[in-house]
């Protein structure tokens, strides 16, 4: 590999697989670049989505799971990601899940519990 340009992989999860691609992208390129020239469907989908964003919060792409924007700086061997929307709350679905299987919270541990009635 020449000093001109450095490689990346792009990375996007689906929920049954992954895809993976190598970039070669020139020095000095950034995320912006990467994105243009990758061939999974989701990053130029991506790209035109990313115009609009302004904060790091907002993005869908990151590097090594930290959310990036499109004007991020790319080094040699940066993992880029790109995210999808979540389809479910974390917080929600725990808490379904909590409930269907009849856990009742009794506002303290289950350690505390033992040592009160011992």
């Amino acid at each position: 590999m020449s000093d001109a340009a450095i490689e990346v992989t792009m990375v996007e999860a689906h929920a049954d697989q992954m895809q993976v691609e190598r970039l070669l992208v020139p020095a000095g390129a950034c995320m912006r670049d990467a994105l243009s020239i990758c061939g999974l469907a989701r990053g130029r989908e991506l790209l035109t989505q990313m115009q609009s964003v302004d904060h790091v919060a907002d993005s869908f792409v990151g590097i090594w799971g930290r959310r990036a924007l499109l004007n991020t700086p790319l080094n040699d061997g940066d993992r880029i990601e790109l995210y999808r929307e979540l389809v479910a709350d974390a917080k929600s679905a725990r808490l379904k899940r909590a409930s269907e299987q009849g856990y009742r919270w009794q506002g303290r541990t289950r350690r505390a519990a033992k040592t009160e009635n011992t």
